[in-house]
């Protein structure tokens, strides 16, 4: 991303032709006029490095005791997708370009996946260099950090950006940095989500900014952070932060000037975002093709993880179904908790009543209209999207529309703590405040000391019975928890009160604007600051290792798979192979297989699938051993018929249909070794066997193998590794051989009779294609960067004085 120029950044008087532009953000010509770019209250001579400094602190704070403490933890609960995948998957990718190599494939998982193709490698973004620096636990702590710091300097600069004084401002990114919706994305481990949340502010302001004055460098700022987001690593934020942005930009342009001409700079703007990230995007989309949400996902599926309308009480009470370790609620916390401090609620309603006309309607019009698509399928609203509107088919979630919302909601705040410096009439509201504080310490109160209620165990039952809470059924319907949950929700509430009593103290006593508005932005920030302190938790990194299993392991040698049912990516970490895994996007044909496997219906393949039984479908992924993972021992059971790498069969059937091809497989006589199922005719018929025939794989990578092959008649090659359209394979003389799917989930080669040696190679068109676009397009951005800049030098050196 290019940075603009002071000028820009300021307010500034031309732009880079020397066009007069105007003197602050969301002017009135704009239609958008707000509080102007005068300062209100005290402003730092530097404030941005001022409030860089704020957000240091308050970072140093919440996570000083995790980057200065012990080396070996890492940020994250233990049941989260930190430790179950991304751990892994960081030190597979980057250990790969360590040693020079761009990985495409990961052979360890799946029976072999696409790697970079799955969106969550996060090998271009930028800001992932520390993973090539240092150890894996202070890697993922730094990049944590850094982007917590981030998502308040980039809150901060958007809130400037819209012409807000300095202490809304910081309040603003603070608010951003520790809101529920943010900062509990740690505890569940979800690095890709980090990333694209932290950049969401600027890429509001850009957006302001390009609108505003349709300048070269707004245009290349925007351009930049949308690439950033696209190889953040979360294409999911990614698609309901461009529904957002989307929104937004109506709205904006509804009023602004020359709107034709700012809509179309605006597309050049996503062209040219989605060009330089064209080699993570077009694989990324060929990779879902063919994964299990390439087809779209179930209604059932997408619909799940909708934001639940009572967890709108957590505006107020963060925790009032349970802490992120005890949460009984409907779904997940990190993804079902608004909190945004109660001090920063009170601020947005008075920014909702008491900013400028035309400024509040936008905010309140996106914060609406963004909860409700979290919402989700608690409103008729999301079928009609889930059936008409491409991509809300292919997620599931809806409630990560909050996160967008979250962040219009601070806005909001921050317009109102600017509302209360400028105009006054703090005492007035004091007295409201003090009213609801009443309110919530009196039901506080009742909730925590009552020794039960009938309308609250009768909640906990019906979200036990429709499935959507984590709880079992039997913990919810124990009269002890109950009346826990309920005493743990009275102290929320009461938490709320005292908060709002303390609120409606300053309110009343706070005289001066200057002061009443530092006072309210503090206590604002130091309420999501407790909130986050009191959600960090770390697992150490010796939870992804498993020093026995590595020694089992070595102790049996050879070219074999295996299966871990309790933590399938550990597979990576121990170099070893998998037929099982943890990931995003799973291939579509093999997890219809594996679900076939377990006697389920192989249209509803998912990456849930619950391993109960042993099935020959193992022997065909050369599983050799299954480990079923105790406390403190492994099990091992081995299967002796597994498969080896590559097999000669001089039989094959051609059967059309998942249906038809995975019966076939489990009818009774079907012989793997002897037998291959493919999808159409090969180019070259098999024979029966002349004489003694072997294969073998001589050579192993991530994303190709070696093979050498005698055949005394033609036969077809057998390869027992999972199939993608990727895979190109040619012999010594470089003559390309045909890749086909076989027996629905493998890969196989027709060939003549000879002897061969062959190259297959995991290369896809898109990542090609998709190489060459980038590269482009980067050659040309970065040509517009170099005429930007010799633009600002230009008209800085032709200032007075310069």
């Amino acid at each position: 991303m290019t940075p603009p120029s002071s000028e820009e950044r300021d307010g500034g008087r031309t732009d880079e032709n020397g066009r007069r532009l105007k003197p602050a953000p969301h002017a009135a010509s704009d239609g958008h006029a707000s509080f102007g770019n005068s300062e209100c209250g005290w402003t730092p001579r530097r404030p941005v490095l001022a409030a860089a400094a704020i957000y240091l602190v308050l970072t140093l704070l919440v996570f000083g005791h995790v980057l200065f403490g012990r080396p070996d933890l890492v940020l994250s609960d233990r049941g989260g997708d930190l430790r179950l995948q991304y751990v892994q998957w960081r030190e597979f990718g980057f250990g790969q370009l360590r040693q020079g190599h761009f990985p495409l494939w990961n052979p360890h998982i799946y029976s072999g996946v696409p790697y970079f193709g799955g969106f969550q490698s996060g090998l271009l973004y930028p800001l992932n260099a520390q993973y090539l620096l240092l150890p894996t636990p202070q890697a993922v702590n730094v990049g944590i950090v850094l982007h917590v710091f981030l998502a308040g300097l980039f809150m901060f600069l958007w809130a400037r950006g819209r012409g807000l004084s300095f202490v809304p401002s910081a309040m603003a990114g603070a608010l951003w940095m520790f809101c529920g919706e943010h900062f509990l994305h740690i505890y569940a481990g979800h690095l890709c989500r980090l990333v694209t949340t932290a950049w969401i502010p600027m890429l509001f302001l850009c957006l302001d900014r390009f609108i505003e004055r349709r300048t070269l460098g707004w245009a290349l700022g925007g351009a930049g952070v949308i690439a950033l987001m696209l190889v953040g690593g979360d294409p999911q934020y990614v698609f309901y932060s461009a529904v957002a942005a989307g929104l937004y930009c109506v709205l904006r342009l509804w009023s602004a000037e020359r709107r034709w001409q700012a809509a179309a700079g605006l597309a050049v703007i996503c062209v040219t975002a989605a060009g330089l990230a064209a080699v993570q995007l077009l694989t990324g989309l060929a990779t879902a093709q063919e994964s299990i949400r390439g087809a779209g996902t179930s209604w059932e599926f997408a619909s799940s993880f909708s934001f639940p309308p009572e967890n709108l009480a957590t505006l107020i009470a963060p925790l009032i179904f349970g802490d992120a370790t005890g949460y009984w609620g409907r779904w997940h916390l990190w993804e079902m908790c608004l909190f945004l401090s109660v001090t920063g609620l009170l601020l947005a309603g008075v920014g909702a009543a008491r900013g400028e006309k035309r400024e509040r309607r936008v905010l309140l019009i996106m914060t609406g209209a963004l909860l409700l698509l979290a919402l989700g399928a608690y409103t008729p609203l999301y079928r009609l999207l889930y059936d008409w509107v491409p991509g809300f088919d292919k997620f599931r979630g809806m409630s990560k529309f909050a996160v967008p919302a979250s962040a219009f909601l601070i806005m909001l705040s921050a317009t109102g703590l600017e509302a209360l410096l400028r105009g006054g009439g703090a005492r007035r509201l004091a007295y409201a405040v003090a009213a609801t504080g009443a309110v919530l310490v009196a039901a506080g109160v009742w909730m925590a000391t009552a020794s039960g209620s009938d309308a609250w165990a009768a909640y906990m039952r019906h979200v036990a019975a429709i499935r959507e809470s984590l709880v079992s059924a039997a913990a919810m319907a124990d009269a002890g928890y109950v009346r826990r949950a309920l005493h743990h929700a009275g102290v929320a509430l009461l938490w709320s009160g005292a908060t709002c009593m303390v609120i409606a103290t300053v309110l009343a006593f706070v005289r001066s604007r200057e002061r009443l508005a530092f006072a309210l932005g503090a206590l604002a920030a130091l309420e999501v600051a407790v909130f986050a302190s009191v959600s960090v938790t770390t697992f150490p990194i010796g939870e992804t290792r498993a020093p026995s299993l590595q020694k089992l392991l070595a102790s049996r040698p050879g070219d074999y798979r295996v299966l871990i049912t309790e933590f399938p990516n550990l597979s990576i970490t121990l170099g070893a192979r998998d037929i099982w895994g943890y990931g995003p996007f799973m291939p579509r044909r093999y997890g219809e297989f594996m679900t076939f496997s377990q006697g389920k219906d192989p249209s509803e393949a998912s990456p849930a699938v619950v391993f109960l039984k042993h099935h020959p479908f193992y022997d065909l992924l050369r599983c050799r051993y299954a480990i079923v993972r105790q406390k403190g021992y492994d099990d091992v059971y081995e299967h002796p018929d597994a498969l080896p790498h590559a097999v000669i069969a001089h039989d094959c059937r051609v059967l059309s249909g998942r249906e038809a091809i995975l019966e076939a497989l489990v009818a009774p006589g079907f012989d793997a070794r002897r037998t291959v199922i493919l999808e159409s005719p090969p180019a070259i018929a098999p024979q029966p066997a002349a004489g003694p025939e072997a294969v073998r794989v001589t050579e192993e990578g991530t994303d190709a193998l070696r093979i050498e092959a005698r055949l005394t008649s033609p036969g077809i090659v057998l390869i027992t590794d999972s199939y993608a359209r990727g895979w190109r394979a040619t012999d010594e003389r470089g003559k390309e051989c045909d890749v086909m799917p076989a027996d629905h989930t493998l890969r196989a080669l027709a060939l003549p009779a000879g002897d061969h040696r062959i190259r297959m190679e995991y290369q896809p068109a898109a990542f090609r294609v998709g190489a060459a676009v980038s590269a482009l397009f980067a050659a040309g951005y970065l040509a517009a960067v170099a005429v930007w800049w010799r633009r600002r030098r230009n008209r800085t050196a032709g200032q007075p004085g310069a």
